[in-house]
């Protein structure tokens, strides 16, 4: 799960992310990347406070393939910025 939940990370927060404007793509094909974003960041947090081992943990830093030390503090930022996740995790949605 972890490499699916990095790999979807990386695509949402890194460059390609410019690769997802689509007109009216919520409208059109109700795709709204940022939902997907926040939705993604839940199931880390979700799955992280019940990893009691690190194993979740572990596992994020070893995807070499998809990790990237900078995808959380820009999936902060994008959620922060369009009030979809707060710091305390709660969200507006």
């Amino acid at each position: 799960i972890v490499i699916y939940l990095n790999y979807f990370l990386k695509f949402l927060t890194g460059p390609e992310r410019k690769q997802l404007r689509v007109k009216q793509g919520e409208k059109r094909f109700r795709f709204n990347p940022r939902a997907l974003l926040r939705g993604i960041i839940v199931i880390y947090l979700n799955v992280y406070s019940a990893d009691v081992k690190g194993v979740f943990s572990k596992a994020i830093g070893e995807d070499a393939r998809s990790f990237h030390k900078d995808m959380f503090s820009e999936s902060a930022a994008v959620l922060s910025k369009s009030l979809l996740l707060s710091a305390g995790g709660g969200g507006q949605r």
